[in-house]
């Protein structure tokens, strides 16, 4: 179980901000489901800020868990999940906008979310409605993160020449 973000990392929207403010990331809480929970909201500023100190502190070799943990507190996972599986379907422009956040703070978390969004875009668009139905809440929640696999034929043979050739 990943552990809750810092509170003070973690500030309420004025109410008079609306959803659709760029500046403010609408997520829930950690540990709790969508529909128990009151959505709060992490300054996307706040959110890369706190992503490039973390950042700062990697050996560059390990596993970003700070920084997954943060992202998974910040409610990026729900983003491209519909909200039937508990996510927040955000809008294109939001999406851009946490990706370019995320991306300034650490290009590792901005690697890691964008495949998990990947993922679970072809998943809440493939015929398997049980499979979607059983994983995308958990991925919503931030319980489970899923990635896509990318093949590039050009890495292993650099030296040999092209892998292929179009005509």
């Amino acid at each position: 179980v990943l552990g809750l973000m810092k509170q003070s990392t973690i500030r309420a929207a004025p109410r008079s901000v609306a959803h659709g403010d760029p500046r403010y990331h609408v997520g829930s809480r950690c540990g709790r489901s969508v529909s128990d929970t009151q959505d709060i909201m992490l300054d996307l500023e706040t959110l890369k800020t706190r992503l490039k100190e973390l950042d700062s502190q990697s050996d560059g070799i390990s596993w970003p868990v700070a920084g997954v943990k943060l992202l998974r507190e910040a409610g990026c996972w729900r983003n491209v999940v519909a909200t039937e599986f508990g996510g927040s379907a955000a809008t294109p422009q939001r999406q851009l906008e946490t990706y370019q956040a995320v991306a300034w703070g650490s290009l590792s978390a901005a690697l890691i979310l964008t495949q998990n969004d990947a993922a679970c875009e072809l998943l809440g668009d493939c015929d398997n409605a049980e499979l979607a139905q059983r994983l995308l809440p958990r991925c919503a929640r931030g319980e489970l993160l899923m990635t896509v696999g990318i093949s590039q034929l050009t890495t292993s043979r650099r030296t040999v020449g092209p892998a292929m050739k179009a005509e």
